[in-house]
């Protein structure tokens, strides 16, 4: 077409198709982002796996170091029943035992020895955290692809001399399994907007406090964060109902304190 000064000007075919969207090369782009995307999970997958499988097979990690220790002793105390109960002295204790009892009542159906018990529980902890970190990363950025890698460069957190070891058999490393999914699911139900789903991680973040309570802190402030928000844009307070399901597994640390008020501090004393 003629310009201002009378140059014509040919509008170049490879611009014009890239303009509006060729259909074959578009359909090519979107194969080689689906097949990225599915070699990266499928080598997270094999990653996890045989990584699982390692651990199986060998000795349990700091058995003998006295955390590890009172913990595997706490768990054969919760096995036979008692779960409110201190696993050196017998007395009542008010440290949290839901960890405790959940892979004690396991325990009970499957009749391991300490050790491996101990190796069941490295494996369930490193493959749920390891799970939980890809449906969050994907959650957050909505591919699958670069959420699988981002989950491949997690151990880097984890395996230092720093302490938090994800090997370690402790409520810690069970908890934080229980909190990314929970964050995990509170994503996906900002993303889909449904209720259900919101109360959902609502109440796995219930769990993973119950487990650890000082993991009350990041869950608080997410939920929090999140009630604000749904509130604030629709001006109805009951959008944030769901996330009352944070509450629930509270009734369980609240029998736990009333079996063990006997040995918890008077209120004169706080």
């Amino acid at each position: 077409m003629p310009g201002e000064h009378g140059v014509a000007f040919v509008a170049s075919p490879i611009r014009t198709s890239r303009s509006q969207g060729d259909p074959p090369l578009s359909r090519a782009r979107g194969r080689a982002r689906t097949l990225k995307a599915r070699v990266s999970v499928a080598l997270l997958a094999l990653t996890v796996t045989a990584a699982a499988t390692l651990l199986a097979l060998q000795r349990p990690f700091a058995f003998y170091s006295p955390d590890v220790s009172f913990h595997a002793a706490k768990l054969l105390r919760a096995s036979h029943g008692e779960i409110f109960r201190d696993p050196v002295t017998g007395t009542p204790s008010i440290y949290p035992p839901a960890f405790h009892v959940l892979f004690g009542s396991l325990n009970r159906l499957l009749r391991l020895d300490p050790p491996h018990l101990a190796v069941l529980i490295e494996v369930v902890d490193f493959v749920g955290l390891m799970v939980a970190a890809f449906f969050l990363a994907r959650a957050v950025i909505g591919d699958s692809g670069e959420a699988a890698v981002c989950t491949l460069c997690l151990p880097l957190l984890f395996y230092s001399p720093t302490g938090r070891h994800v090997l370690l058999v402790s409520p810690s490393n069970f908890a934080l399994v229980l909190q990314l999914a929970g964050f995990a699911v509170v994503c996906t139900a900002l993303r889909s907007g449904r209720d259900s789903v919101l109360a959902a991680g609502a109440l796995l973040s219930g769990v993973a406090v119950n487990v650890v309570w000082y993991d009350a802190v990041p869950a608080v402030a997410l939920l929090s964060t999140v009630a604000v928000e749904r509130v604030w844009r629709t001006r109805d307070p009951r959008r944030a109902l769901p996330l009352l399901a944070f509450l629930a597994p509270f009734v369980f640390t609240a029998v736990h304190l009333m079996a063990v008020r006997e040995v918890c501090p008077p209120r004169a004393s706080w």
